[in-house]
């Protein structure tokens, strides 16, 4: 009888190798073995049974980095002392804010990519649904909104105030003319132009859904639409204008348009307007009036609301403005433009409130922004408020 690796193969010489039954079993007591060592066991306190440690919550203040009691025992003593252990959790809350807000943050910050994914997944998933959570939250919560805005009012100001060019630089880089079509299940279609196509959408959709949109869009079904970009424009005369061409030539049974847009009817202009109300200064010096600057399409009406007069003369007209009632009567000193859309006024009016002030308005020029169009302080309307008429685009 031979040996080989401390096993007999009866009949076999010293160098046979194992056959392969042998080697199976010396497989297994190796298994065995290698699985004994890499499973720790541990003893619970509690019920007294051995378990593998897989089955023991951590605890980094033990020496083996675990709790006494094992994981069943935990959550049955949870289950039995549940009114009892949520008192106590708000107590430990009430007397140790500062450990709870701690905890809460660095939980927050370790979960913010799961909780966004999980936050974007549920919008994709019903997004009518979310927006009904969202527009409850807010109805539910009108006293606690209001109270956060009273109070980060002038860190949302200063905010607002040292990021005033990338705001709006950010503003205008999203905006981008465009018309659109949204085509239904049913093979009907709308026509629109926008300078953000998805938020009209949106905007369609809401008031469709409320009654409160055109009579052709009222009770549509705008889950199963799709919305695509036909065209894309530089302004929005540009947009009105390819908006017009393509709803006359799709115009049809099944286009939803009922009428044909028609070019801007009035022209835009930036005003400015003096007070003539008496002002001094802390030490009694004359002062001169306050400078107001705003945007119309008939500064003759515009100036008559700011010294709160009605058509007829008569006063009491309350369409002037809460700042410019205090310093009335006010007088026409320069007006700029004519501008072909409304966001191009409101730009040369934003150019122009943050380049000049007081009489500086009146000497705005192309060299200080390519915004600036007309006579400005030497315009027709200056020496004739009431009398000069605005044109009208051909």
């Amino acid at each position: 009888m031979s040996e080989t690796h401390g096993w007999s193969v009866p009949g076999a010489p010293r160098h046979h190798l194992l056959s392969v039954v042998d080697h199976w079993v010396l497989f297994c007591l190796h298994l065995e073995s290698t699985r004994a060592m890499l499973i720790r066991m541990k003893r619970c306190t509690k019920c007294k049974v051995e378990r593998p440690t897989e089955e023991f919550a951590k605890d980094r203040s033990r020496q083996d980095g675990l709790q006494r009691h094992c994981k069943p025992c935990q959550r049955a003593y949870r289950q039995a002392n549940r009114e009892r252990l949520r008192e106590a959790n708000k107590a430990w809350k009430a007397a140790n804010p500062d450990k709870v807000r701690t905890q809460t943050r660095r939980s927050y910050e370790r979960h913010a990519e799961d909780r966004k994914a999980a936050a974007r997944v549920a919008r994709e998933v019903d997004p009518e649904a979310h927006q009904d959570r969202c527009r409850r939250w807010r109805e539910e919560n009108k006293e606690e909104i209001a109270e956060y805005r009273r109070n980060n009012r002038q860190q949302d100001r200063d905010y607002y105030a040292r990021n005033a060019d990338t705001i709006r630089e950010k503003k205008e880089a999203r905006r981008q003319w465009c018309v659109y079509r949204i085509t239904f299940a049913d093979g009907y279609f709308y026509i629109g132009s926008s300078s953000h196509h998805d938020l009209r959408f949106n905007a369609h959709k809401s008031l469709a859904r409320r009654n409160k949109n055109t009579a052709a869009l009222n009770g549509r079904d705008f889950d199963n639409t799709t919305l695509d970009v036909l065209v894309v424009c530089k302004n929005e005369p540009e947009a009105l204008e390819q908006e017009a061409t393509i709803i006359e030539d799709a115009m049809s049974n099944q286009c939803l348009n009922s009428t044909v847009p028609s070019k801007p009817s009035k022209f835009y202009w930036v005003y400015v307007i003096q007070s003539l109300k008496p002002r001094t200064d802390k030490r009694g010096r004359p002062r001169p009036g306050f400078f107001y600057v705003g945007m119309t399409t008939d500064p003759a009406r515009r100036l008559r609301e700011h010294n709160g007069l009605y058509a007829n003369g008569k006063p009491g007209n309350p369409n002037g403005g809460r700042y410019t009632s205090k310093h009335r009567p006010w007088e026409a000193r320069a007006l700029y433009g004519p501008y072909i859309s409304r966001s191009e006024a409101l730009k040369a009016e934003y150019r122009l409130k943050r380049q000049k002030r007081g009489a500086g308005r009146l000497k705005w020029s192309t060299a200080d922004h390519p915004l600036c169009r007309g006579e400005g302080p030497n315009h027709p309307w200056v020496q004739d408020p009431v009398g000069w008429k605005p044109p009208l685009p051909e």
